[in-house]
Formats: C-alpha cells, sequence, structure tokens
C-alpha cells in the first residue's frame, strides 16, 4: 500500500527504484522511522 501514493517524481526507471516519502497533503507516513527510502520494484 506504500506505493499508492508515489507520484511521478518518485519513480526512478532508471535504477528500477520508488522513493517512498512522507506525503502530508495526503495524510500518509511510511512505515519506517527514518521516513524516507528507495525501494526497488
Amino acid at each position: 500500500m506504500e506505493y499508492a501514493d508515489a507520484e511521478r517524481s518518485d519513480v526512478n526507471p532508471v535504477n528500477k527504484t520508488i522513493r517512498l516519502a512522507p506525503k502530508p497533503k495526503y495524510g500518509w507516513n511510511p512505515k519506517t522511522k527514518r521516513g524516507v527510502r528507495a525501494t526497488v520494484v
């Protein structure tokens, strides 16, 4: 479900990653305490 709030700017097709970062405008925060991470898809 973390991918649901991903925006185009969060997707890196070269590295095949999606950046997961807090999105206050959607009222969403990632599961990790660090808050920002990139995950391979």
